[in-house]
Formats: C-alpha cells, sequence, structure tokens
C-alpha cells in the first residue's frame, strides 16, 4: 500500500462513521418525535374519556414514563398526572383539582379503562368558601336582616385563622368577627363550628354557630378524607380506588 492510499482509507472511513452517526441521530429524533406524538394523542384521549365522569371541562393528563410506545404496546401505564380548574359539586366549587393516577390500565380501544388507584388533593378558594357559607346560612337569618345571597357573601370576607380554623370579617347588622373550626364530620359534608366571636348581633351569632356544607358527588365518586385551611382557602385530600372511566 502506498503512503498515499492510506490518507484516502482514512478518510473515507471517517465519512462512513460521520454518516453512521448523523442516521443514527436522525433515527433517534425520529423515534423520539414518533413517541412523543403517540403520548400526546392518547394524553388527549384519555382526557377527553375522564371528563365524562364529573369534570365541567376536559382535564390535563399528562402520562408519565419513557419510552411512551412500550407502556402504550401493553396498555398499562403505572403513572398518570391529571389537573382540572372550575369543578362544581352540588354547593361547593373546587377552585382546582390535582390528582396522580396509579395502575391506569386502558380498553384495547383506548375509549375507557380503568384506575387502581387514585390520590390527590382538592382546593376551595376562600371567595368559592365564602359562597358555601353565605348560602347555608342565609336560611337561619331573620327576613330582612340581608337583602340578598349576593349581599351576605358580600358581607364576608375570610382568611386563615390556623390549620384547621378560618376568621370571617362580617359587616351585617354592624360589624364584627367570627372564628370557625373546620373539620370533615364524614366524606359528605365540610363543618364550619364557630368557636369565637366578636361584636355581631346575637341573631347573626346565632345563625354562624354550626354550619354545614355539602360536598355533593366529586368526579368518579371521589372521596374527601381530610381537610386543612391553608393561605388561599382550603385543601382537600381526595382518593378513591378501583375507578372505571369511559365506556
Amino acid at each position: 500500500m502506498s503512503w498515499g492510499e492510506r490518507p484516502r482509507r482514512r478518510s473515507r472511513a471517517r465519512r462512513r462513521l460521520v454518516a453512521i452517526l448523523v442516521t443514527l441521530v436522525v433515527l433517534a429524533g425520529l423515534a423520539f418525535a414518533i413517541d412523543r406524538l403517540a403520548r400526546v394523542y392518547v394524553e388527549n384521549r384519555v382526557a377527553a374519556k375522564i371528563q365524562s365522569e364529573g369534570f365541567s371541562r376536559k382535564p390535563s393528563v399528562t402520562i408519565d414514563g419513557f419510552p411512551f410506545l412500550t407502556q402504550l404496546a401493553s396498555r398499562d401505564f403505572p403513572e398518570v398526572e391529571i389537573s382540572s380548574d372550575d369543578v362544581t359539586a352540588r354547593r361547593i366549587r373546587f377552585t382546582s383539582i390535582n390528582a396522580t393516577l396509579n395502575g391506569v390500565r386502558l380498553s384495547s380501544a383506548y375509549d375507557g379503562g380503568t384506575i387502581t388507584r387514585l390520590d390527590g388533593r382538592a382546593v376551595v378558594a376562600f371567595p368559592d368558601l365564602t359562597s358555601a357559607l353565605a348560602t347555608a346560612v342565609s336560611s337561619r337569618l331573620p327576613a330582612g336582616a340581608v337583602g340578598s345571597l349576593r349581599a351576605l357573601a358580600g358581607a364576608l370576607t375570610l382568611s386563615a385563622a390556623g390549620r384547621h380554623e378560618v376568621r370571617a370579617s362580617i359587616r351585617l347588622l354592624g360589624s364584627g368577627t367570627a372564628t370557625w373550626r373546620i373539620s370533615l364530620p364524614g366524606h359528605t359534608e365540610i363543618l364550619a363550628t364557630l368557636v369565637a366571636s366578636s361584636g355581631l348581633p346575637s341573631v347573626v351569632a346565632a345563625a354562624l354557630q354550626s354550619i354545614t356544607v355539602p360536598l355533593g358527588r366529586l368526579p368518579f365518586g371521589l372521596t374527601v378524607s381530610s381537610v386543612h385551611v391553608s393561605a388561599t382557602g382550603l385543601v382537600c385530600r381526595i382518593s378513591g380506588h378501583d375507578l372505571a372511566f369511559g365506556s
């Protein structure tokens, strides 16, 4: 072999190596794109089916794990995240619901499935809690004490007073304050028990003694297992087991 042929051979080998590397990068990018497109399609389809279980709008769905196509082939998804805003259950509006779904299995047509376990939290912002409490209190007040339910809600301003207490500034037949302890006696209602008040007329204080707010039916028939007060409202822990969605 001449000295001139060796550099040419090395140059051809380098070009072949570069071509192989470029091909591998292109194939990897194509596989990633296909994986991503399949994920988006299934997430959107699952979101539409979950919406039919009681969500007022299509929730956001994120399927965890990579690669996705291996999960799709088995139709088993170990972990799925969902979130939704503005969910109303009877007398109370949940500002947001965020949950983790474990053990999700889709049907062969991807038009429904089952969930082994769901855990998450639902938030009731103070304005929505105010509306729910005003609805419950309105029937206890004497005629003429307040002009309308909207006026009653406008007379209450809530804030956190501890992990399980809320404080209300009340402008109704005068001005005063009230502190309620928030509890969950069962799984179907929230109880607000008056523990302190100041400056309130007796008729108003009597109406605020013990107030129950029915939770109604949550999406999937989920259960509220605990509640606590945060800086922005109530945080409810929600859970469910062996749930079905879609057809």
